[in-house]
């Protein structure tokens, strides 16, 4: 029988992730500079304004970006006076932000990060650029990003959330309640110009799962925010909020 079920509760059939890990990379490639067509990258500079003062960015900082796409969020970081590593599955996105600004560009799975332990003063994953796009794969995903921030050093991860995802569920949409899955399929727009109709799947979270992991993995949660894109903001998770914003530091 069929884990995914319809808006009303009823058995659909979907289509399983693929079983290598993330889906993103084929996508990535295919928008390149065009991902930055998609509504949601308009609000990139409150995002980055936000996390910068949460975060306490200071000059000669290390801002590891996990899933960092076409590098919008260190594009608004400039001027900063920041170090950023830039990490992303698709060597297709990562083209498109070396055209827009030089920099320290690594094309790398999310789970295993090249980059050595205690490195980084600052680790982020935002837009599920990194976290949520690995079906099942977020624990080790997390565990990295932890593994290459040192001790005091802070992490800002967003995630979808489940109670959202379940609210707006649509026509064509299947979630796995078990899995906490989302599966979805959206034309996106390539480098072309032309439409191209992909799967995707994305892990959701309630709030109090999201914190649970976080403290497994030896993180003191700092805040845990509902926002959208483009509206950062302190605020208690709502029904209303696509996304959970997650701010902790790591322990000793």
């Amino acid at each position: 029988m069929s884990r995914w079920c319809d808006f009303e509760g009823r058995p659909v059939q979907a289509p399983e992730p693929p079983e290598q890990g993330s889906f993103y990379g084929p996508i990535g490639d295919w928008q390149g500079e065009e991902y930055e067509r998609n509504a949601f990258t308009a609000g990139t500079a409150q995002e980055a304004a936000f996390l910068r003062e949460e975060l306490s960015l200071d000059n000669g900082a290390l801002v590891v970006d996990v899933g960092c796409g076409t590098g919008r969020h260190v594009r608004a970081l400039a001027g900063d006076g920041v170090r950023v590593v830039g990490v992303d599955l698709s060597g297709g996105l990562l083209r498109a932000a070396a055209q827009r600004r030089p920099g320290d560009w690594v094309q790398a799975d999310a789970r295993h990060l090249p980059l050595r332990a205690g490195c980084a003063d600052i680790v982020w994953s935002l837009c599920q650029g990194g976290f949520g796009i690995t079906a099942g794969g977020d624990v080790r995903v997390l565990r990295e990003m932890v593994r290459v921030l040192r001790p005091g050093g802070r992490l800002a991860l967003t995630a979808f959330s489940l109670v959202f995802a379940a609210r707006w569920l649509v026509t064509g949409d299947a979630i796995d309640v078990e899995r906490e899955l989302l599966h979805s399929a959206a034309d996106v727009r390539g480098r072309d110009g032309q439409q191209r109709r992909f799967d995707l799947w994305t892990q959701c979270y309630s709030a109090g799962h999201l914190r649970l992991l976080a403290e497994q993995m030896g993180l003191a949660v700092d805040a845990l925010h509902g926002v959208e894109p483009g509206a950062y903001r302190r605020t208690a998770p709502a029904l209303n909020h696509p996304e959970l914003l997650l701010l902790a530091t790591k322990l000793a």
